[in-house]
């Protein structure tokens, strides 16, 4: 659970007095401090600049005003929460601040009612239930992880806003950091920044470090320097994937290529981990190392999900499933041209092809909104016949 960001709205000065004074020994950040309430459209903005989680308003004599004004944060973006304030507890003025929809209202003395009124805001505002977190891991570099992360994380959020859901992409990948290229990043900030200012970390702050990758996609990537002073620990990285849970209903984070130490630190925070693999020697067998070592890790099994990239048709699928240990999520077939078309032209690959297709149909499966057949059933993805001697040759004999 984090602390939440405050806005005050309050006029009064021993009103504003007993608040700031509570405020201070509180773990929560204020935003925002805005006492002149004739402006009302002043508030309205700064609400929407500053994203706060409650705002603490002085109610107004004007009942008409009161109901307007909540009304009217209630509907800003950031839609906060909000606690009522007045000098004294007028049985009307409770009656119509209650109305308007604010979840408490409060008079002198301040003090314990207003902790006591802030830690079941807090409670409020968490009561969602936490997003999920989805990993995409190469087996080796060149397997496709980032294009897989990035394409998918695009096509969850066009499904997400359909339902008023928040998604996120996350790059951990600190020794490439594509994502700030292919998803065209301007912000030079990053997620570095995130995990080096835990103590300023809310939804206002988290905002100002994201960039909007897609319609309802936020992008927080990897430090554009690739050689940077600082790295980054098991328990920033925990705390900003926990964040990120608390605010976004999907996260999809980049983790480049193979089992580094950044990776195995955060696996417990990972819901589904999606291995990359293709069709090469090199890369299926170090595909069968990492899931050994993720079963061995005790990493759950039923959260690890094998996607076969740039696949050619074939009819043997059974035998790959049977040699790495685990069966196929995803085949995606291989247009790698038209991926690379994309690229060179600075944006992702566009709705209308077999791989964006197949894009959208995982992205779909990853949010339960869709179930298809097992793809094995229809197609394979390469010759097997030289691959599985080679690969039992090295010792993969069941």
């Amino acid at each position: 659970m984090y602390p939440i960001a405050i806005g005050l709205a309050i006029r009064s000065n021993s009103l504003w007095s007993d608040v700031t004074g509570v405020l201070r020994d509180l773990p929560f950040r204020v935003v925002f401090d805005h006492p002149e309430l004739d402006d009302r459209q002043g508030l309205l903005d700064r609400v929407e600049r500053s994203v706060p989680d409650v705002i603490l308003l002085e109610c107004t004599n004007k009942t008409d005003v009161l109901e307007e004004m909540v009304g009217a944060i209630r509907e800003t973006g950031p839609s906060p929460l909000v606690i009522a304030l007045h000098a004294s507890p007028e049985l009307e003025g409770v009656v119509t601040a209650l109305r308007a929809g604010v979840i408490e209202f409060l008079y002198p003395p301040i003090g314990e009612n207003l902790r006591k009124a802030l830690d079941r805001a807090q409670s409020l505002v968490h009561r969602r239930p936490p997003g999920k977190l989805f990993g995409f891991l190469s087996a080796k570099g060149g397997c496709g992880a980032t294009t897989l992360a990035c394409h998918t994380a695009v096509a969850i959020a066009d499904r997400a806003q359909r339902q008023d859901k928040q998604t996120l992409l996350i790059d951990l990948d600190l020794n490439t950091g594509m994502v700030r290229f292919l998803m065209r990043t301007e912000t030079p900030y990053s997620v570095l920044d995130a995990a080096s200012n835990l103590q300023r970390l809310d939804i206002g702050y988290w905002k100002a470090l994201t960039s909007n990758g897609a319609p309802g996609l936020d992008v927080i990537a990897a430090p554009a320097d690739l050689v940077s002073k600082h790295q980054l620990n098991r328990e920033q990285v925990q705390h900003v994937l926990s964040f990120a849970r608390c605010y976004y209903d999907w996260t999809i984070v980049d983790l480049g290529r193979g089992l580094g130490l950044l990776t195995m630190s955060v696996l417990e925070e990972i819901d589904e981990l999606f291995l990359v693999t293709t069709a090469e020697v090199p890369a299926l067998h170090l595909t069968k190392k990492i899931i050994d070592v993720l079963k061995g890790s005790r990493y759950g099994e039923n959260k690890i999900h094998l996607i076969a990239n740039r696949s050619e048709p074939s009819a043997a699928l059974q035998e790959l499933e049977t040699l790495i240990g685990l069966p196929l999520y995803a085949n995606l077939p291989n247009e790698y041209s038209k991926l690379f078309r994309s690229y060179s032209e600075c944006r992702l690959l566009r709705k209308g092809s077999a791989l964006a297709a197949g894009f959208d149909r995982l992205a779909a499966r990853m949010i339960g909104e869709d179930h298809p057949a097992r793809e094995s059933q229809k197609a394979a993805w390469l010759d097997w016949v030289g691959l599985l001697r080679t690969l039992h040759n090295i010792g993969y004999q069941k």
